[in-house]
């Protein structure tokens, strides 16, 4: 039964049949009963697993009443477009394939399926004889960049991108820096309701951010150091100002590092000038957490965080009735989970299939881009990717001949 004061779910047992004349109808009836809370997801990582765990689970996610949610470092979702570049190739088996053809629909077929009158896909190579097909990590992650955006776009799910967060395989739970907070994001304090210090955990969200606010010009003393913000590096190096024009109010900022230019400006254009220290423009100074419980007094406590304090703090997250599916390459040990991928050598094709994967680099993405010229691998061949940041041919023999010592090695717990 849910508990809308603490905003939590309950065990209740109904050992009755309730009617009108009993004092637990009226709470009972305005009260939201279910035979389990709804079953919320979190997946870390928005890369080709975790898209497709996202498009794949969503629907049982919402059937539940839970929500779905999406950690990602990149940025790909906070821009216009997709920054996926990985050229790698990887084999899809046909589990894989089904899912993304059930999920997906034109989607799948823009991508695999031949055009009229063609005898090959765009963008994939089919291996029928094999019962493989091959693609390019990049167009896998943007055919499933573009599904799970449109989800997105109907409020199906939560994306959240630069998160940060990770599984900490000796504590169980789910961590982030105190950096990396964002609003609405739970998290557990030794803090109660009431704002005292405890010994268990207590919830508490982040309602609010105070970024920091540039100094105005009358802020402004000759001699002292500050950090400005330089729009063509995107970054805040330290500056210390030198001079004031007070008749054309001209201010000369003097570079602290070697290298960068005396800046000049007057007050109508001056760059935001931050305080001593000040490491990015806009930056966070204080995190505003509220308790989810109300306290004696009827309220909810909130707290002001300093930044500066909780920087390098690390806050377990507060995920309730969550389940958490990390997609993020490598799995962590852990005795309490199940990993569902091993550790095993980096490579991108099996032994079988190294020659005719050969053809796939033609997909891949130019290194050094178009244009051009001082590639200094090579400036005749393709200097298109197929395993990591090499832009020239795979020696395949000595591949085989190593993941082959490796599948043959019994001492080795991978293989």
């Amino acid at each position: 039964i849910y508990n809308a004061r603490q905003k939590t779910y309950e065990s209740f047992l109904c050992e009755k049949e309730y009617t009108a004349i009993d004092p637990e109808w009226t709470m009972l009836a305005r009260s939201r009963i279910v035979k389990c809370p709804p079953q919320s997801m979190i997946v870390i990582g928005g890369g080709p697993s975790g898209l497709v765990t996202v498009v794949h689970c969503t629907e049982s996610v919402l059937v539940s009443g839970g929500v779905m949610k999406l950690y990602e470092a990149r940025d790909a979702f906070a821009k216009g477009g997709s920054t996926f570049e990985r050229a790698q190739i990887v084999r899809l088996d046909p589990r894989w394939i089904a899912m993304l053809r059930y999920h997906l629909g034109t989607g799948f077929e823009d991508v695999y399926i031949p055009a009229s009158g063609e005898t090959d896909s765009q963008l994939g190579n089919t291996l029928p004889t094999q019962g493989f097909v091959e693609i390019t990590i990049k167009d896998l992650e943007n055919m499933l960049h573009v599904e799970v955006s449109k989800m997105w776009s109907k409020g199906l799910i939560q994306v959240h991108t630069d998160s940060r967060s990770k599984y900490d395989s000796v504590t169980n739970s789910l961590t982030k820096m105190g950096e990396h907070l964002k609003l609405e994001d739970g998290i557990l304090r030794r803090v109660d309701e009431n704002g005292k210090s405890v010994i268990e955990y207590h919830s508490w969200k982040v309602v609010d951010l105070i970024y920091r606010q540039p100094l105005s010009v009358d802020d402004l003393q000759i001699g002292m150091e500050y950090g400005v913000y330089v729009r063509l590096e995107n970054a805040v190096l330290p500056y210390k100002l030198t001079g004031i024009d007070l008749e054309t109010e001209t201010y000369s900022f003097k570079a602290l590092q070697e290298g960068k230019e005396t800046i000049k400006a007057n007050a109508s254009n001056i760059p935001s000038v931050y305080p001593k220290g000040t490491t990015k423009h806009a930056e966070v100074s204080k995190v505003i957490v509220e308790s989810v419980k109300k306290g004696v007094e009827g309220g909810y406590v909130r707290h002001e965080l300093m930044m500066k304090v909780i920087k390098k703090e690390k806050f377990t997250m507060d995920i309730g009735h969550t389940h958490v599916v990390e997609c993020i390459g490598k799995p962590y040990g852990s005795n309490v989970h199940f990993s569902v991928t091993t550790y095993e050598p980096y490579g991108v094709c099996c032994i079988q299939g190294l020659k005719i994967s050969m053809g796939m680099h033609n997909f891949g993405e130019k290194r050094w881009g178009s244009g051009i010229v001082d590639d200094i691998r090579s400036h005749t061949d393709q200097n298109t990717r197929i395993i990591g940041d090499f832009t020239k041919m795979v020696r395949q023999a000595p591949v085989c001949s190593k993941m082959l010592d490796y599948m043959c090695d019994k001492k080795d717990k991978n293989w």
